[in-house]
């Protein structure tokens, strides 16, 4: 039985990146006890979740490969059967793990620029009103700054929980 992140710690294919995940990279540690031991026996392989076994991934990428049909792009017209088509299941497929990247990565760009925009505002006040009339301004872009930088580590954080949590799916 595995539990969340024991899961993770003792599985290699949690740390792989997608690259290595779409070319099969976390296989390596298998591959190579089979070159150097004398018999494999079932006790030396990892035990992998149902998700990874062969009877699941044959059933769910036959039930791929017939719901998904490629769509015909403006002036390319692909062939069944090439990788292409192949790449755009796997892109499909993987959709929302994608989005969900894609977006916490934009929002994590656009903050990096929130903090040094506040300390420019910030200073400008402190420059623009020495006697301090009025002091609502400090005090909120110094806000400015405090939760510019939270939401840009909590943007990080998350980010790299849906890195660990959304595994490619190949089927």
């Amino acid at each position: 039985m595995s539990f969340g992140f024991v899961y993770l710690t003792s599985n290699s294919r949690a740390g792989a990146s997608v690259w290595d995940v779409l070319l099969f990279s976390y296989t390596t540690k298998v591959v190579l006890l089979g070159n150097t031991a004398e018999s494999l026996d079932i006790g030396d392989l990892p035990i992998v979740p149902g998700s990874m076994r062969a009877t699941y991934l044959f059933r769910s990428m036959r039930s791929t490969l017939s719901t998904i049909r490629l769509r015909r792009f403006i002036f390319w017209d692909i062939r069944p059967g090439s990788g292409w088509e192949l790449a755009y299941r796997l892109a499909y497929i993987n959709r929302r793990g994608f989005i969900a990247q894609m977006t916490l990565a934009a929002i994590g760009a656009v903050l990096y620029y929130a903090p040094p925009f506040f300390l420019q505002k910030l200073v400008r006040y402190l420059e623009t009103d020495p006697e301090r009339h009025d002091r609502s301004w400090g005090w909120f872009y110094s806000f400015g700054i405090f939760a510019a930088n939270a939401s840009l580590y909590l943007s990080r954080v998350l980010l790299r929980l849906t890195e660990l949590g959304t595994d490619v799916r190949l089927c």
